[in-house]
Formats: structure tokens, C-alpha cells, sequence
């Protein structure tokens, strides 16, 4: 055999120092040697209401992902379980995931969404439930995290996450959710910074 990298173990602490590993769960890896795994912790500031992150790691330093407490994207409710439901990871080391949603406006109607988290423009939300989606709104969500025989993850390496779901007038269906990543200085989006982009901004 080869080398053996640990990426995390029991009793490591967070990420973010709020508590330590107590039991690490259902590893996924990309071709970087990326591993994306949850972990339930102990010794948190919060209790049970921040016992639960979602992770990336190669054998350095940690990434959190999510962590069960915090604000999701767009600040409407803190992540519930995240991960837990399924995530996985991409050649890009983009991971998404779904996660259960606490404290949202909508209660039971905007409590479960899909996320990615990308290194540049960190986690966004990629579907909720409650959106708008052909002509109806959007009660419930799947998505797969796991790769099996039959059936592969449902994030691809452009970033794109398959799911399934069911609609408030009773259809069920599958779609596919994009991730933009964010321009920044690159206003038009051309893959090069240059005066073409000074020429986008004063459009």
C-alpha cells in the first residue's frame, strides 16, 4: 500500500475552536485528495444547537463547510443537521449539500435547502423549499449524496446539482440547479481582467 494521510481524528478540535471532534462520519473524496466528512462534536459553546459541522480537508487544515447554529446564506434560519441528509464533493472540491432548516419565516414550508460551497464564493443556496418552480412552488426536496452501484452523486465537476422534488399542485420532478461563480473584477466574465472590463462597468 501507499501512504496513509489523516485528515481528522477524534478529540481534534474544530475548526473554528468551538468544541472538539467526538465522532467522524461517512468520508467522500475527490481526485485533489480532498475529503469531505461530518462530524458530531463535543465541548460546543451551544450544546446541542451547534454539535454538528459539515468539513473538507487533505491532511492540513480543516474548511468548515456549515455548522449546525449558524446562519444559513440569505440569513432566513440556522442550518439543522447539515450534511446529514447527504453532501459530496467535486473535482473542483466545490461540496454540496442539503440541510434542514431551524427558525425560518415559512416554519415547515422553507425549512430544507441545497447549498454549494465553492473556496471563492463560499456557501450560496442553490434551491429551497418554497421557491417559485413551473407555475407552482416547491414542498419538498431530494438530493443524493452517496455514490452506489446504481446510482451516482448529484453534483457534477461544472457545479451542477441534480435533485428531485415535488410541487404544492401535487407533480413530482427532477431538476438541475447551476452554480454562477461570481465575476468580481472580471465584469464581463471573459476569464481575463482588462480594459474591457472597465468598458463593462461603465455600460
Amino acid at each position: 500500500g501507499g501512504p496513509l494521510t489523516t485528515i481528522a481524528h477524534e478529540g481534534n478540535p474544530a475548526p473554528d475552536s468551538n468544541g472538539w471532534y467526538s465522532d467522524l462520519n461517512i468520508p467522500t473524496v475527490n481526485v485533489l485528495g480532498q475529503v469531505a466528512f461530518y462530524a458530531d462534536l463535543e465541548g460546543t459553546s451551544g450544546g446541542d444547537a451547534d454539535d454538528l459541522g459539515l468539513y473538507r480537508g487533505s491532511g492540513g487544515a480543516v474548511t468548515q463547510i456549515a455548522r449546525e447554529g449558524l446562519p444559513v446564506p440569505g440569513g432566513n434560519g440556522t442550518y439543522l443537521y447539515p450534511g446529514t441528509d447527504g453532501f459530496t464533493i467535486n473535482a473542483s472540491g466545490q461540496v454540496a449539500f442539503i440541510s434542514r432548516i431551524a427558525n425560518s419565516s415559512g416554519g415547515a414550508t422553507d425549512d430544507t435547502a441545497i447549498y454549494l460551497y465553492d473556496d471563492d464564493a463560499g456557501v450560496v443556496q442553490l434551491v429551497r423549499k418554497g421557491d417559485a418552480l413551473d407555475g407552482s412552488t416547491i414542498t419538498w426536496l431530494l438530493f443524493n449524496g452517496e455514490e452506489t452501484l446504481f446510482v451516482g452523486t448529484s453534483l457534477n465537476d461544472a457545479g451542477q446539482v441534480a435533485f428531485s422534488f415535488q410541487l404544492a399542485d401535487g407533480r413530482y420532478g427532477v431538476a438541475i440547479a447551476t452554480f454562477e461563480r461570481p465575476c468580481d473584477a472580471d465584469v464581463n466574465c471573459d476569464g481575463a481582467v482588462n480594459g474591457f472590463d472597465v468598458e463593462a462597468t461603465e455600460e
